[in-house]
């Protein structure tokens, strides 16, 4: 079942303890077209379709995202990024270990820093 929803989208492999998807999350300049792909992001249209419905029934003032593994730091920017999109005045405080170790580098990137506030 996730083969075949992962042809769906470009470049996309998922395993059941591994993402691969058609923008490097390694670099911030992919991080950031990751996040406006949604030719090769399935996250998109999931958290769009999510928080639509979990905004409506919650309105949170702060929503924290933890990034652990590099497989992650594309879902995690994209939600952020689908957040500010949808709900501007949410506060976003990312965290772990990958947030520890990039820190400098995503503080540095004035694009990928309006995705998050803390």
């Amino acid at each position: 079942m996730m083969l075949e929803k992962s042809r769906t989208f470009d470049n996309l492999a998922v395993g059941l303890r591994s993402l691969s998807m058609g923008h490097d999350r390694v670099q911030l300049d992919g991080v950031l077209r990751a996040t406006r792909d949604p030719a090769t992001n399935p996250f998109i249209g999931f958290y769009e379709r999510v928080l639509e419905r979990e905004f409506a029934a919650t309105k949170p003032r702060i929503i924290g995202i933890a990034i652990t593994f590099q497989d992650q730091v594309i879902p995690a920017f994209t939600l952020a990024a689908v957040i500010r999109q949808m709900a501007p005045e949410i506060t976003i405080v990312l965290g772990g270990q990958m947030v520890t170790r990039c820190h400098d580098s995503m503080t540095v990137d004035t694009e990928l820093k309006r995705l998050f506030d803390y």
